[in-house]
């Protein structure tokens, strides 16, 4: 995960100076983390000493600068050991469908003919809904093929690690998630799919099951975030924004998963999931419990 020099700084007791131990990597540098943990509560608990503050950091050596620096992870940004462990911990957990057992699912699915695949998707025909069915390989998500963004300045890295942390199968389903900025950029995407409708006024979002699409009404999004801050003037704009867009985004694609995944078996994600309350008590934990906890600010 690291080929660099690495060392943890553990301060037991602010100010101080710091105990230094070299390690090999990041995963031994996790198990000293939580050795230096468990001895400082140790000696707390046990009345050895009578209350502490301490910390403990994770410095690299920069060979240009030569000289040691804060950790941080070249890929994703992220300088806190601990929730490091915790991304790739859910990046592993949110594969939770394999190719093969997409591919197997699909063609042994009642209801499906016309099955093709190729390297990244495998497609059928459903004939119960009528309806084109499209199922992305989770591996491998290019996350740009997926999100059409439009004028919507957005910080793409950032938004596309967050999504790693999230579901995977939220994103089986989805052939392209459009950000509508304005009305041109609406009338352009009705011209491409002549069929669908969208209440601009009043709808934050929306699944097009019948192409596979999502849609987030990024204008009305705007509009009601600015009534917001009008009254509550305390509030951020840039915070409630990212807010809007991130629930709405986590909303429809969780109706798109239990509406529309023919494959998810109904003791993955049961039926009554579905239900509107149900899908909005998940986007809220989900926002809550993931996106949250990370620089959620994507979007300006």
């Amino acid at each position: 995960m690291n080929n660099k020099k690495l060392r943890v700084c553990h301060y037991p007791q602010i100010p101080c100076k710091p105990f230094i131990v070299e390690v090999n990597d990041l995963n031994e540098a996790k198990l000293i983390f939580k050795t230096l943990a468990d001895y400082d509560l140790f000696q707390f608990k046990n009345r050895i000493k009578p209350d502490y503050c301490n910390s403990t950091i994770l410095e690299e050596w920069d060979k240009e600068k030569q000289k040691w620096l804060s950790w941080c992870d070249e890929e994703t940004g992220i300088d806190d050991l601990r929730q490091y462990f915790e991304f790739i911990e859910s990046k592993l957990d949110n594969c939770i469908l394999s190719k093969k057992e997409i591919i197997e699912r699909v063609r042994n699915c009642a209801g499906l003919i016309d099955i093709k695949e190729d390297e990244k998707h495998i497609y059928a025909y459903d004939e119960q809904e009528n309806k084109h069915c499209y199922f992305r390989f989770l591996e491998n998500i290019n996350f740009e093929e997926i999100f059409k963004f439009g004028v919507q300045e957005v910080d793409k890295e950032r938004f596309f690690n967050i999504l790693k942390t999230l579901d995977l199968r939220l994103f089986l389903m989805p052939e392209k998630i459009y950000f509508i900025n304005n009305e041109e950029e609406y009338s352009k995407l009705v011209e491409e799919y002549p069929s669908q409708f969208m209440d601009l006024e009043n709808a934050v979002g929306i699944n097009w099951y019948e192409d596979n699409i999502i849609v987030i009404n990024v204008l009305l999004i705007r509009k009601l975030t600015k009534e917001l801050i009008e009254e509550n003037p305390h509030f951020s704009y840039e915070k409630e924004l990212n807010i809007g867009i991130w629930q709405t985004l986590i909303h429809e694609l969780r109706h798109m998963l239990c509406d529309s995944a023919v494959i998810i078996y109904d003791n993955e994600v049961p039926i009554e999931e579905a239900d509107e309350k149900k899908v909005e008590e998940y986007c809220r934990e989900i926002f809550e419990d993931k996106v949250r906890k990370m620089d959620y600010i994507c979007f300006k």
